[in-house]
């Protein structure tokens, strides 16, 4: 389906789950900025990480699901400039990026990305602490956050207590020692001594006396 906008078509719908694509999605996803309401690419095989791109989207209103594949590397930080179609500060209603192989922090900025209802990172590879700036999504109320099954660490942050209610957050069964435990000191890497060089050949000395001259 299409919606026509200053004489344009744009999709709405984008649904291509449940197959066995491969590789990692195009930059080029940024240039989709009309796109407005579903795109779903669950249950494939999409690996690489998450193109910055994403946040130029800003007529996004339903529903983006990427979960159950083999993304890696870290949120982008650009994500939090995504915006909404809405117009009315609720954001995307549905994001969902898990049960992939994300790895890194949880962003500051995901506190400013316009969310709706349900935002979903869990079962993935994310360390670190919950940063603080996460309590701004009271901007935007998104009734489900989860950061569940990662290897997150350190106290709860009491900001995320000024969003609404009417959300709950899912933050439970973290890998390693978990949320309420001090998030381990990185351990310095050094540098491991090489085996012992092979010695050189020991030269024999020169004769001291002449050669015996030829008859």
């Amino acid at each position: 389906r299409h919606r026509s906008a200053n004489g344009h078509n744009f999709p709405i719908f984008f649904q291509y789950g449940y197959n066995a694509f491969t590789g990692g999605l195009p930059s080029e996803i940024g240039m989709m900025t009309a796109f407005t309401s579903q795109w779903t690419g669950l249950f494939n095989s999409h690996d690489g990480s998450i193109p910055t791109e994403l946040g130029a989207w800003s007529q996004f209103s339903d529903l983006f699901q990427a979960y159950s594949n083999q993304f890696t590397g870290t949120i982008p930080t650009e994500l939090g400039k995504m915006t909404s179609a809405h117009g009315d500060g609720t954001g995307i209603d549905y994001f969902y990026f898990f049960a992939n192989s994300l790895t890194g922090t949880v962003p500051t900025e995901l506190g400013d990305m316009a969310v709706g209802s349900y935002v979903r990172f869990e079962s993935n590879h994310l360390t670190g602490s919950i940063p603080t700036e996460l309590g701004k999504l009271s901007d935007h109320d998104p009734y489900q956050f989860r950061l569940d099954s990662n290897t997150l660490c350190g106290d709860i942050p009491t900001e995320i207590s000024s969003v609404s209610s009417n959300e709950y957050w899912i933050i439970s069964s973290q890998a390693g020692s978990g949320l309420g435990y001090e998030c381990p000191t990185p351990t310095p890497t050094t540098l491991k001594p090489s085996s012992s060089p092979t010695p050189l050949p020991t030269i024999s000395a020169l004769p001291t006396t002449p050669p015996t001259p030829l008859p």
